[in-house]
């Protein structure tokens, strides 16, 4: 999705907070999901972080779930359009892979392939 007018953007984001008292005697929370992609049932979950952000524990436990599920997450840590680190969590597994460096090109090199993998395009991953 290409943000044509990002005052627009912002304008349209939602405040979740009303919703906290939902989960009571929790410390349970609405995250919101940076992006995701679907192909052929296969589902690419996109998180971006500020340089040096931590990610909090509900979300660690929610992207383990989404990968125990089989979802590739993608986390993405930099300033926006200039990523500097990112981490994989693979479908079926019970850990992300270390945080690397990245460049916009890493990024996309891994969305191409996964895009491959989900399309079902031999020998790529």
């Amino acid at each position: 999705m290409t943000i044509h007018s990002p005052d627009l953007y912002c304008a349209a984001l939602w405040d979740w907070g009303f919703l906290d008292d939902c989960f009571p005697g929790t410390r349970t929370r609405v995250s919101d999901i940076d992006g995701i992609v679907e192909r052929k049932g296969r589902f690419l979950v996109i998180e971006a972080k500020g340089v040096n952000t931590r990610i909090p524990t509900g979300q660690l436990i929610m992207f383990e779930a989404m990968a125990n599920k089989g979802m590739t997450v993608l986390i993405v840590w930099g300033n926006p359009n200039e990523p500097e680190q990112m981490q994989i969590w693979y479908p079926h597994r019970p850990y992300a892979e270390p945080a690397v460096p990245a460049s916009v090109d890493d990024i996309r090199d891994v969305v191409r392939r996964w895009f491959n993998w989900a399309s079902g395009i031999r020998g790529v991953r």
